[in-house]
């Protein structure tokens, strides 16, 4: 609804603010019935996608997007990719995008090797799970790995229902894992399954 005055009926919304506001009043005055439409498409989903889970022993739980469409690149787009929001301060799972992190990213098609840093804030040290869910609309004969590089492995996400891993030091971690689609093996030397 990006250029569109309206958010219709039955929408929901995040609001970002900036300059220390923490509040934003709604009024009656600023109700209309121009745009009625409800934004649930019911085109068939041709969006290849697929989310990223991270939890722990004890329930901490948080999630990521990333997606391939036409018209989106490989860049900032703000019809397709959203800012994180922490809300939890306890536990954050991102894409980062010049060096700035998405809960959503949005990538140009699929036809080449393409790489997404992955950021994670914890807010304790400990053991953490990954957890690949929903692969949608990807060929079959498409490789989706992700890189530990503190432990330089790689793991094929396709194949696992999980991948454990520890976390020493609590904290803001941006470089160690990087989700690599459609590779190129011949520089990858451990793989895991």
């Amino acid at each position: 609804f990006i250029g569109v005055d309206y958010i219709p009926t039955g929408q929901g919304f995040f609001v970002q603010t900036e300059n220390g506001v923490s509040n934003i009043d709604f009024t009656d005055a600023m109700r209309s019935n121009i745009n009625n439409v409800f934004a649930k498409s019911n085109k068939s989903d041709s969006i290849s996608k697929f989310y990223m889970n991270v939890t722990n022993v004890k329930g901490l739980y948080n999630q990521t997007l990333i997606a391939f469409k036409e018209d989106a690149t490989d860049g900032v787009d703000k019809l397709y990719d959203c800012p994180k929001m922490k809300g939890n301060d306890k536990i954050a799972l991102y894409s980062i995008i010049d060096n700035e992190p998405y809960s959503i990213q949005t990538l140009s098609p699929l036809d080449s090797n393409k790489q997404v840093l992955i950021g994670i804030d914890v807010a304790e040290a400990g053991d953490y799970i990954f957890t690949p869910e929903s692969f949608t609309n990807f060929e079959e004969s498409t490789s989706i790995l992700l890189e530990d590089k503190l432990l330089n492995d790689f793991i094929d996400l396709r194949q696992i229902d999980k991948y454990n891993f520890n976390i020493a030091d609590a904290g803001i971690i941006i470089d160690r894992f990087v989700i690599h689609f459609n590779p190129d093996l011949t520089n990858l030397f451990t793989l895991k399954s």
